[in-house]
């Protein structure tokens, strides 16, 4: 069970992302028909623990295989997407490829999501980020990573 609660015109997410760095290049991904770009990952499952779920995620839609190299940020994001107002309790893990994958030099690529949502993803240089990726502290954080974790609160409205 995908931790998400919906509550009238709000929604909570409980949501895990990974930080992906090659070649000075970061993976973020966006759904197809959107151009809100955010760090690869998902909600995570009940009883799961949080590095399990985004070893998961990256393996389900990319078929990529990661290890968990730590935790970065703690973030709390408010705002509304899709008409939805949100609150986001998300975790940031510096992820590292455990092979060679042909991903890591494909600058755009297709993954799915759960009930089929196309996902497109793409590596950006660091320091060339979409003006529409989101969370800004991690736009902004990126550049360089802080080196223990840090907590982030952002109200997007």
């Amino acid at each position: 069970m995908m931790l998400s609660l919906i509550e009238g015109n709000q929604k909570f997410n409980y949501r895990i992302a990974g930080i992906l760095i090659h070649d000075g290049k970061v993976l973020l991904h966006r759904e197809k028909d959107q151009n809100v770009w955010a760090l690869p990952g998902g909600r995570g499952e009940m009883m799961e623990e949080a590095q399990e779920t985004i070893v998961r995620e990256m393996k389900e839609e990319i078929g990529l295989e990661v290890n968990v190299e730590r935790l970065v940020w703690i973030g709390e994001t408010f705002g509304t997407y899709k008409g939805v107002r949100f609150h986001e309790l998300g975790l940031y893990f510096l992820l590292r490829c455990t092979s060679k994958s042909k991903l890591l030099n494909t600058p755009r690529f297709c993954g799915i999501e759960g009930d089929a949502v196309d996902l497109v993803f793409e590596w950006f240089p660091i320091d060339q980020l979409p003006h529409t990726f989101y969370p800004a502290f991690a736009r902004e954080g990126m550049k360089q990573l802080p080196m223990t974790i840090e907590h982030c609160i952002e109200k997007e409205d």
